[in-house]
């Protein structure tokens, strides 16, 4: 599926990232059709026997996601350890030598100078 110049848990990472993808487009859809019932309002919520404005269960929900995700991406990152950096300074490296081998960024150069 790949070549072999790049990992097999690449191709897992976009797969995945296309089926949310595609999964999120047909619930809009269905739920914008009527086809699926979406319903939703503006009375409070409860949790754990208090009742919360919507505005502050939102905001809660949106809050703990992210910190959740900012957390394990630290994690992550802390396993992965230095690989991680010295392989983003390469990508980064090698990105900006194709960028200044291209003629397009020539003519660019040219046209602003």
């Amino acid at each position: 599926m790949g070549s072999s110049r790049t990992p097999a848990g690449v191709w897992l990472t976009v797969g995945a990232r296309f089926g949310l993808s595609v999964a999120a487009a047909t619930a809009w859809t269905l739920g914008l059709t009527g086809l699926l019932p979406v319903p939703f309002g503006a009375a409070d919520t409860a949790l754990a026997e208090h009742h919360l404005p919507v505005w502050l269960s939102l905001a809660l929900l949106v809050t703990i996601g992210t910190v959740v995700a900012h957390v394990r991406g630290v994690a992550g990152a802390a396993r992965v350890g230095g690989a991680l950096v010295v392989g983003g300074i390469a990508l980064a490296r090698s990105g900006a030598e194709h960028r200044a081998r291209t003629p397009v960024a020539d003519a660019a150069q040219n046209a602003v100078t």
